[in-house]
Order: structure tokens, then C-alpha cells, then sequence
């Protein structure tokens, strides 16, 4: 259960950061595509790495670009 906060709080913050230094559609595709990625880079090598970005990499996506897209919608709006 752990594993779910630790990658939802990793993905919060690259969100964050993505939301910051980009403006809209790219943001939220980097914000998206960076954790997915991470995960990647992480369950690779085990046998079930399909099934774990299936379901990881899909909440680690959606929280990320979520969260790029606000952060970005409400600080480059004037």
C-alpha cells in the first residue's frame, strides 16, 4: 500500500514541476509521460512488468498529467 503513496507523491511532483515550467498540452504530456517512465525504468527487468505499468503506469500517468494540467492552467493564466 505504500508503493501507492510513494508513486502518487512522485508523480504529483513531477506534475508540479511540469505544470511550472510548461504551458498547457506539453505540460501535461510531460507531466504524464516522465513518471510512466520512471515506472518503467524501475519494474523492467520482473517478470509482471506488463501488468505493472498496465495499472501503475496508468494511475502514475493520469496523477501526473492531472496535476500539470491544473498547476499549468492556473499559473500561466492572467
Amino acid at each position: 500500500m505504500i508503493v501507492w503513496l510513494i508513486l502518487g507523491l512522485a508523480s504529483l511532483a513531477v506534475g508540479v514541476v511540469a505544470g511550472l515550467l510548461f504551458r498547457d498540452i506539453i505540460a501535461i504530456l510531460v507531466g504524464a509521460i516522465i513518471p510512466w517512465l520512471g515506472l518503467l525504468a524501475c519494474v523492467y527487468g520482473s517478470e509482471m512488468w506488463p501488468i505493472a505499468m498496465v495499472f501503475g503506469g496508468t494511475f502514475a500517468g493520469t496523477v501526473g498529467g492531472l496535476t500539470a494540467g491544473l498547476v499549468s492552467h492556473f499559473a500561466h493564466s492572467k
